[in-house]
């Protein structure tokens, strides 16, 4: 089997190595042809994952060299936008003149980890002798909008830090605002695909992909915290810190998806418009590039007589 995604964790003088190896196929039925992917930012994505579709993971779990039986998890998880509009909205409104990093800053103190992943499907097995497993995430039901499947292998007991720590750990770097800015990035460009009958969504605003990627990335950092220090295996094989953690961001709805999870969230005018919006997309590139060409073919369906009866 060609494995999508391999990490290997060296042993010490005291332990051996481990290796973790995954794969993803997406099919819109059992029996279909699997769904293509594409690569973004050294991320593996599925731009249009409808809702029903089937996730069909694989992987295995290697001790010293050799596959060996062992505990995996495998999850399906998606952004909670609500909640995460919620927490823009709180801090916009309460703190107009805020820069962007003061707002990040506001929402890390507020926000709660085990709200903003809502987890649709998860299964934890045991592999088998060779050390191979698979199994099937469903997506049926699932809502529109960001989501991921971490491969996990790893465990112990879970950090003794308190929640907080936790916290200011994840919450570090820039995942969390590119998030935002492409989440205000796709609500503005519904409210604008509404404005131009549709014609957006198709020219302008492709942001799918950048949105599931972009919170892979968060849910990459959270789970390297989340798992705490892991140390070894069953086999006495030396894990990484956090373990090995797989992901592949899943865009359920495309493009499509992710301007309806966006105008869904509850985003308010003071949000979309506050310094949030500035960081990470090229925002008023896309609108202009977008509304220009909406405007054009809109120019051209008029002269060609497209409004008449």
């Amino acid at each position: 089997m060609t494995w999508a995604q391999s990490t290997y964790e060296k042993g010490n003088r005291q332990t051996c190595s481990t290796r973790l190896r995954s794969n993803l196929v997406i099919r819109a039925d059992g029996h279909g042809a699997a769904l293509p992917s594409t690569t973004k930012d050294g991320t593996t994505a599925y731009a249009d994952v409808q809702p029903g579709y089937l996730i069909e993971w694989s992987a295995k779990t290697e001790s010293d060299g050799r596959g060996r039986p062992d505990r995996i998890t495998a999850r399906l998880t998606r952004l909670n936008t609500v909640y995460l509009a919620g927490l823009i909205n709180d801090v916009t409104s309460t703190s107009p003149n805020a820069t962007q990093s003061q707002l990040v800053d506001l929402i890390v103190e507020q926000a709660d980890p085990n709200q903003l992943f809502s987890i649709l499907s998860s299964q934890t097995v045991q592999t088998n002798a060779d050390g191979t497993a698979s199994g099937i995430l469903p997506t049926a039901g699932a809502p529109p909008g960001p989501a991921t499947v971490l491969i996990h292998y790893g465990y112990s007991s879970v950090s003794e830090r308190s929640d907080g720590e936790k916290m200011a750990d994840f919450w570090s770097g820039e995942a969390i605002e590119e998030v935002i800015s492409i989440l205000i990035g796709a609500a503005v460009c519904g409210a604008t695909t509404v404005a131009s009958a549709g014609t957006l969504a198709v020219l302008g605003c492709s942001l799918g992909i950048s949105l599931a990627v972009a919170f892979t990335h968060m849910g990459i950092q959270y789970a390297k915290d989340a798992f705490g220090l892991i140390d070894t295996n069953k086999h006495g094989c030396t894990f990484p810190l956090g373990g090995h953690n797989h992901s592949y961001a899943i865009a359920i709805g495309g493009d499509a998806g992710a301007i309806q999870a966006a105008s869904g969230s509850g985003l308010t005018p003071a949000a979309t418009e506050s310094s949030l919006a500035s960081g990470g997309l090229p925002l008023g590139r896309i609108l202009l590039s977008a509304g220009i060409t909406a405007a054009a073919i809109l120019l051209i369906v008029s002269a060609f007589g497209g409004d008449q009866s």
